[in-house]
């Protein structure tokens, strides 16, 4: 959805479960938030500044082309952050790119019993304007999965941001607004998929208080729309839009997001 809209709540969701070549958004789900901070066009629509993010599996971001590619997409477009999942990067770092963050992180080497790709990563990618959102918050180090589980490590992380208040003229007023942003790769195995969702709801509880939880995800979920049968339960998390389908792990994510 490529609309705008006024946070309501504490908790924004734009997950993406379907994996794309390049990390394009066009290709990537997307999101504008409207808010009250960092407005200096009093003529703006609600007098609000929108922040432009978007959410995709990068299915492999380790060639330069594509890493450039994607720096280039998020000038082009004005995209405030990303998020990206499957990344298939090794370990935890930062790194700058033409002014861009790029916060990762995934295991530190592959365990000796695993099969099949199992190469995971997820990243964040802040711009020029929301990095000095995450240096006004003090550049607090990412919340991740742990590196001594070997079944989620390289699964999640987050980040916290802070933006100035502006009113409606641009005149700078008192407080910030805080942001924790964060970029999850759910597993595709039911059996780990319950446990997992515990774990998130763990690593979010470390957010800091009040502030407004962004997630950026691949679900491996089907979670259906409000229309689909059975949906009472869940009104308040889902929307009208996409596909009218839903499985159990689908089920299990639409209850974890309840109870937030």
């Amino acid at each position: 959805d490529d609309s705008s809209f006024q946070f309501e709540d504490d908790l924004t969701i734009f997950t993406e479960s379907v994996k794309t070549r390049t990390a394009h958004p066009r290709k990537a789900k997307q999101v504008r938030i409207r808010t009250n901070f960092g407005c200096k066009d009093p003529g703006s629509i609600n007098n609000g500044n929108v922040e432009r993010l978007f959410n995709s599996n990068a299915n492999g971001w380790t060639s330069s082309t594509k890493i450039e590619s994607t720096i280039q997409t998020m000038i082009d477009h004005n995209i405030g952050a990303a998020t990206l999942q499957e990344t298939w990067c090794i370990g935890d770092y930062e790194r700058e790119i033409r002014g861009f963050l790029v916060l990762h992180h995934n295991y530190n080497e592959r365990e000796p019993d695993w099969t099949g790709r199992e190469r995971r990563g997820v990243a964040i990618i802040l711009s020029p304007r929301f990095r000095k959102a995450y240096e006004r918050a003090g550049s607090l180090p990412p919340i991740k999965t742990p590196q001594d589980n070997p079944r989620f490590k390289g699964r999640f992380i987050g980040v916290t941001l802070r933006f100035p208040n502006f009113d409606s003229y641009g005149k700078r007023i008192k407080g910030n607004s805080t942001f924790f942003l964060t970029s999850i790769y759910h597993p595709y195995e039911p059996q780990h998929y319950d446990d997992f969702n515990d774990l998130v709801a763990t690593l979010l509880s470390q957010s800091p208080p009040k502030a407004t939880i962004l997630i950026g995800q691949d679900i491996n979920a089907d979670v259906g729309t409000k229309l689909t049968p059975d949906s009472a339960d869940f009104s308040d998390v889902l929307g009208p839009h996409g596909f009218d389908k839903r499985n159990e792990k689908g089920s299990q994510i639409l209850s974890l997001f309840q109870t937030m």
